[in-house]
């Protein structure tokens, strides 16, 4: 989206506010504004931001610093579990406890309801509108942008993956069309953040 921005709207001013200096520095050698969201321009521009845009909650950025700024969740999977408000599992359950004075205070970002949702369909649409409390008409149904490099033009798509990942991922895809066929696992995000493969 970043990248998008920079050719499409220079005139849009963006930074990307990184959870680690290893990513801050990523993110730059792409060309973008970074910063590590604990130095004081991370907080600056945390401070200031009109519009957040994430992946996953507004803790992503820096949720102590984002006052009135509109919230995008960006999100990263369809809605095959139940999720958020709407989850199935207890751990979670918990943690969306609307009457939970204690987990409002701990885990506020929880709570943050985003101003507008990325949805892929109004069957998406429906599930996240239940799972984060909002009206559907705040779901945007316009695909995911970590997506949209599948979409591009076989050329394009090797420029894109070459200009954005690191050479032992582009090697990687580029031996993978040495099949005729693929099949590619990608597990969603689990909330415990374990490297469970």
């Amino acid at each position: 989206l970043m990248l998008h921005l920079r050719e499409h709207a220079p005139d849009i001013e963006t930074a990307w506010i990184a959870p680690t200096r290893e990513v801050r520095d990523r993110i730059r050698a792409l060309g973008l504004r970074a910063f590590w969201r604990r130095e004081l321009a991370g907080l600056w521009w945390a401070l200031t931001a009109k519009l957040y845009v994430f992946n996953n909650r507004p803790d992503d950025v820096n949720f102590w610093a984002s006052g009135r700024a509109k919230l995008l969740f960006l999100w990263h999977g369809v809605g095959i579990k139940g999720l958020g408000f709407h989850s199935s599992s207890p751990a979670n359950r918990r943690d969306f406890d609307p009457k939970s004075l204690y987990r409002r205070v701990v885990r506020p970002w929880l709570y943050a309801r985003p101003t507008w949702f990325g949805s892929t369909a109004p069957l998406m649409t429906e599930h996240f509108a239940k799972a984060f409390r909002i009206p559907e008409a705040r779901c945007l149904e316009y695909g995911y942008t970590r997506s949209d490099p599948f979409f591009l033009e076989r050329p394009a798509f090797w420029q894109h993956l070459e200009r954005t990942e690191p050479a032992d991922v582009v090697a990687f895809a580029r031996s993978l069309e040495a099949y005729d066929k693929v099949v590619l696992y990608m597990p969603t995000y689990r909330d415990s953040r374990e490297d469970f493969i």
